[in-house]
């Protein structure tokens, strides 16, 4: 300790000439009165000076106080030499005590604060430091340490009741209008093994905050029992708590523990933003909503998080909502999950207003997003790969979503599933290397229906490398109104060989109404179209699209088992080679014609379904096929909705198994003398103009194809 220099024990007064003031009169008043104050002749304060002290020869006295004091001097006769304020210095008690104060509870507010910056307001250390709540100033000196020293093995400090304690104060200390603070916490590791719980009192409870200093502020759940980590409820004692946010934090759990943070656990919840937030390694769901029958999550917003890693002790969703209104994601990533990585709705609950944005969902069991009785949705810009299943999944009544500038890529089973749903749209999309399809539409029992998908501007590459039922990039089952419009459909994988099962670019089962249209189709084992009916496909529009396979068959339509009369086949070419017509598909860049199909854009019945006549509606289009399906006779009837100049085909195939009845015309046609009845498999051509309204002339025929 630095040794001072020690005062004179007495003090001495001189007068103006500098002499000693022998006899002279010292008074003590309180400062600015005439109201004596007392002085000692001890430093304990036990014997007092008279007042006024009188000098002794030398001019001396002993004087102790405290504090300030009005000093008068006068000499012996009485006259005044000064009349001052003095202070009493400090001793080393005072400093004592002074250090005393300043490290107890309130010395902070005996220091002042001031920015320093032009225009800032001066305020105390403590004013200053209650602008932030830290969930030190709940803690120990030896729990401080022990956060900052644990480790996520071995014996850790618990310091869950640290924690529920500091979030119970920022919750209860609100304003006027029920606004809360926000809590900090500072990088560390915190072990929890009781949930935390964020619900305020009576009362309103809004805005609470909970942030650290990312990845490295770490609630760690040692919880093996099931128990969650941290847990949002609205309601406690009458209150109501909303709008909470954690940012910049780690959530962690263990294989044993529940949910990683729970929007809601007895009750819906409103108002939860999570940025910049990892949650991982935890039992069940990494985030849950709560959801009843009257119950929803709703304001929910994920952004820039991390979520991996969670429903070890079981299938569980990483993020899971079961019933939510209003969900933002944006620029999150979630790895590696049991089963969905975002699953959405309940069968019987309609969620809505759902935007998953430049997200990343990878290597699920189930599918990457799962979107259940969803009502309104964009994603954008979104990678779902790598999955055991789908990529991507909409069922049970999902309607009006919009998929845009997304990624499937590389799954097990389909990279878009769409199962009985309405006004879908999937445009501009990467589709590569999934097992069974590119995208299915398909029906859970065979009642549903798939009503106004549109798939439109996409690319395909590879799909449908395994599976035989599909066999195909773009399977549409039930699919009633829609397009499929300016995808770019390659069978192929990375100029490899052409995969074993990838029979067609767009296979159409049960579909009606759907144009399928200026679509390039290439590298596929049979065709880029293929029409499928095990009931009706029929009002649709097929063209105009653009094919070139270079593998074994190279057919641009092929349709099987197809009852429609009102097709339309457009304008379709393998690569700017005009379609013909073969009854076997053996030649290349034609149409292949397989059981009773309408050609370009119509086609007629049997005439014998048909009352004996098979008549061309001219406005509907220009090629028209009749397959002949018995030996009945028959007549092909003038042409009606005609205009002069017309041009247009007749095909007559015999499907009938042996010899066809006899051919007849109408009255309008002419030159059809050359004309004869195909044998049995073959088809013949006849090619006619329409002259006026009672003439059609034959201008070319092939016979016997």
């Amino acid at each position: 300790m630095l040794q001072g220099i020690l005062p004179n024990g007495k003090q001495q007064f001189l007068n103006p000439n500098g002499g000693v003031l022998a006899g002279g009169f010292v008074y003590y008043y309180i400062p600015s009165t005439t109201t004596f104050k007392n002085t000692y002749q001890d430093d304990a304060g036990v014997n007092l000076n008279t007042n006024p002290i009188v000098l002794d020869a030398n001019g001396q006295c002993i004087a102790y106080g405290t504090g300030s004091y009005r000093q008068q001097v006068k000499d012996v006769n009485g006259n005044l030499i000064w009349d001052v304020q003095v202070d009493t210095p400090l001793a080393q008690t005072d400093l004592t005590a002074f250090e005393t104060t300043l490290a107890g509870s309130t010395g902070s507010s005996l220091v002042g604060y001031i920015n320093g910056a032009t225009n800032t307001v001066a305020t105390t250390v403590q004013s200053k430091l209650k602008e932030v709540i830290s969930v030190f100033d709940f803690m120990s000196a030896s729990q401080i340490n022990a956060v900052i020293t644990n480790t996520y093995t071995g014996s850790i400090t618990d310091v869950t009741a640290a924690l529920q304690n500091a979030i119970n104060e920022v919750l209860a200390n609100t304003d006027s209008d029920g606004n809360c603070g926000a809590l900090y916490l500072p990088q560390g590791v915190y072990k929890i093994t009781s949930q935390l719980t964020i619900t305020g009192g009576t009362g309103s409870h809004i805005g609470f905050v909970m942030y650290g200093e990312g990845i490295g502020s770490c609630i760690y759940n040692a919880n093996t029992s099931g128990g969650h980590a941290v847990v949002m409820e609205t309601a406690s004692s009458g209150g109501n708590t909303q709008n909470v946010t954690l940012t910049n934090l780690r959530v962690k759990g263990n294989s044993a523990s529940g949910y990683g943070i729970a929007v809601g656990l007895t009750g819906g919840f409103t108002g939860c933003y999570l940025n910049t937030v990892a949650v991982d390694h935890h039992g069940k769901q990494g985030i849950y909503g709560f959801y009843n029958s009257t119950q929803e999550s709703a304001e929910i917003f994920i952004t820039k998080c991390f979520i991996n890693l969670n429903g070890l002790s079981g299938t569980y969703n990483q993020i899971d909502f079961g019933r939510v209104s209003v969900l933002r994601m944006l620029n999150t990533q979630v790895n590696t999950g049991t089963q969905h990585g975002l699953l959405i709705g309940n069968t019987t609950y309609a969620s809505d207003d759902i935007d998953i944005t430049n997200c990343e969902f990878d290597a699920h069991t189930n599918a990457g997003v799962n979107f259940i009785n969803v009502q309104g949705a964009c994603i954008t810009g979104t990678y779902s790969g790598s999955s055991t299943t789908n990529a991507y999944q909409f069922s049970n009544g999902c309607q009006a979503i919009n998929m845009t500038g997304c990624w499937a890529d590389a799954c097990s089973n389909v990279g878009i599933v769409i199962i009985e749903c309405q006004a879908i749209s999937i445009n501009d999309c990467y589709i590569d290397q999934n097992i069974d399809a590119g995208i299915a539409l398909l029906v859970n029992t065979g009642a549903g229906s798939n009503y106004g998908i549109s798939i439109r501007n996409n690319y395909f590459l590879g799909n449908a490398t395994s599976n035989v039922a599909y066999g195909c990039d773009i399977y549409a089952q039930s699919m009633y109104g829609g397009d499929i419009t300016g995808n770019f459909i390659r069978g192929i994988q990375y100029n490899s060989t052409p995969t074993t099962t990838n029979n067609y670019g767009v296979n159409l089962v049960q579909a009606r109404g759907v144009t399928v249209r200026d679509n390039v189709s290439v590298e596929h084992l049979v065709s880029t179209v293929n029409i499928t009916s095990t009931t009706n496909v029929y009002g649709c529009i097929i063209g105009p699209n653009n094919g070139n396979l270079g593998v074994t068959d190279p057919v641009l339509i092929s349709c099987t088992d197809s009852t429609d009369t009102t097709m339309k086949f457009m304008n379709n070419t393998v690569f700017d080679m005009p379609f013909a017509v073969s009854s076997d598909g053996s030649s290349t860049g034609r149409l292949r014609v397989a059981g009773p199909i309408n050609l370009r854009q119509n086609w007629l019945q049997d005439p014998a379904a048909a009352g004996g006549f098979a008549t061309p509606q001219l406005q509907l289009g220009s090629l028209f096929l009749i397959p002949v399906g018995t030996n009945a006779a028959f007549q092909i009837a003038n042409p009606v909705k005609w205009r002069w100049g017309d041009q247009f085909t007749i095909i007559v195939q015999n499907n009938s198994g042996g010899t066809m009845g006899t051919v007849t015309w109408g009255s309008m046609y002419h030159g059809t003398s050359n004309f004869s009845a195909p044998t049995n498999g073959k088809v013949s051509i006849a090619n006619f103009i329409v002259f006026d309204g009672n003439n059609v002339y034959m201008t070319s025929f092939v016979n016997n194809q």
